[in-house]
């Protein structure tokens, strides 16, 4: 229980607290979601408050992943070029498989036992899950995994630019100065000439319009990648350049005191702004405005979420103002670290467990509740039978697991 309950030192708390909340709007998000089409009058009213808009944006706390992800990944490879002058692959490879299948493959064992049934025809579905290719192979189980492929894809292309691409450029910008505008600039060709989209879409989660959009581009690892990136780009800057940090947060402290409100303001306000993605809106700041902003906005929201991300992260560590600070403390508290530990074995379940529980919850409440109490209910149980269920996978499956790839020797 120790180490789900006490931070090693190692660890950044920054870090944990926005893994932490990066899970915790997902299930939300996806609680709300999957009651779509049970209560549509209901649920439509998410979109009649804005102080709720945050809860239909949660496909952002996927961007939070990428972002966390790529910067630990990337401060693994970076530390061992720094103190090595080599890389060992063998290990690289060998430990995130440890770190990442085993828990994976037994969520698809829950999935089928919850949802399907164990037969052959059943088993061989999950194929491009076990290869981390299903973000772009139609139908494929366990959909909401579309994001783990898109990881496990950039974990086996990143080391080979990190150790044979990267030290080529004498200005590190430069190399991901130019990686960021591929994904950009494929971003652009989608949306203006590939698709020709508009926002807001106003799609309806599950039509044939949606699926298309959500298969062909939401998911798509040359579209999405930029996050990853910016947290390998803040990792080399942590690696190498820790003093330099240091120092111009301290000596620029005031333009640092305004890059963090605008960053914290940015980022709230792209949580709080939907696009109609997943339903049709009665409203939107995009009917007023000139197709080509609603355009643009799309190209850049995630690059530009992910940048907000990613200096938060860095000011956390390395700055000290009046902004940050409140945001690092809550960040670093000691209820989300848990959260954060389990925030994997929580990810790969919790729609398992919302569509096993879901129809349960409804055949028992709905003579006695309203859709909006039965609504509640159900985010709430799914928080806390999903945060349940992954503490007994992590106990399970994932701490064994570590334990083992600690103990491999490698040549």
């Amino acid at each position: 229980m120790n180490k789900l309950l006490n931070r090693s030192n190692s660890n950044f708390a920054v870090i944990d607290g926005i893994r932490a909340i990066a899970v915790l709007w997902v299930i939300v998000f996806h609680t709300w979601l999957f009651q779509y089409l049970t209560f549509k009058s209901s649920i439509d009213k998410i979109y009649d408050h804005p102080l709720f808009y945050w809860v239909s944006k949660g496909d952002l706390g996927v961007d939070l992943f990428f972002v966390i992800s790529g910067f630990l990944i990337g401060g693994i490879i970076f530390k061992e070029i720094k103190a090595r002058d080599s890389f060992n692959f063998k290990r690289f490879y060998v430990r995130r498989f440890l770190r990442l299948t085993p828990v994976y493959i037994f969520a698809i064992f829950l999935d089928l036992i919850l949802l399907h049934s164990v037969t052959q025809e059943n088993v061989v579905k999950y194929w491009s899950n076990i290869l981390y290719i299903n973000n772009y192979i139609s139908d494929s189980p366990l959909g909401w995994t579309w994001s783990l492929a898109i990881e496990e894809q950039f974990y086996i292309v990143v080391p080979f630019l990190l150790v044979f691409i990267f030290p080529k450029f004498r200005n590190k910008a430069t190399f991901f100065f130019i990686l960021s505008a591929i994904s950009i600039a494929l971003t652009w060709y989608y949306v203006y000439f590939l698709k020709q989209y508009r926002l807001p879409f106003n799609l309806t989660v599950t039509s044939k319009e949606w699926s298309n959009w959500f298969r062909s581009y939401y998911m798509a690892t040359h579209l999405r990648y930029i996050g990853l990136l910016f947290g390998v780009a803040i990792a080399y800057m942590s690696v190498y350049k820790s003093n330099e940090l240091k120092n111009i947060f301290e000596k620029k402290a005031g333009l640092f005191t305004i890059f963090s409100f605008v960053a914290v303001i940015g980022f709230f306000g792209i949580s709080f702004t939907p696009v109609g993605e997943w339903i049709p809106m009665k409203t939107s700041i995009f009917y007023n405005l000139n197709i080509h902003v609603g355009r643009w906005y799309e190209i850049l929201t995630r690059p530009i979420f992910s940048l907000f991300v990613a200096f938060i992260i860095l000011a956390s560590i390395y700055g000290n103002n009046v902004i940050i600070n409140p945001v690092n403390k809550f960040l670093s508290s000691k209820f989300l670290y848990p959260i954060a530990q389990i925030s994997y074995s929580a990810y790969l379940f919790h729609e398992t467990f919302i569509f096993w529980v879901r129809p349960r919850l409804f055949t028992y409440l709905s003579p006695n509740y309203s859709n909006t109490q039965i609504f509640i209910i159900t985010v709430i149980i799914s928080l806390i039978g999903t945060l349940a269920a992954a503490v007994i996978m992590y106990y399970l499956i994932e701490q064994p697991f570590q334990k083992i790839r600690d103990k491999i020797k490698f040549a």
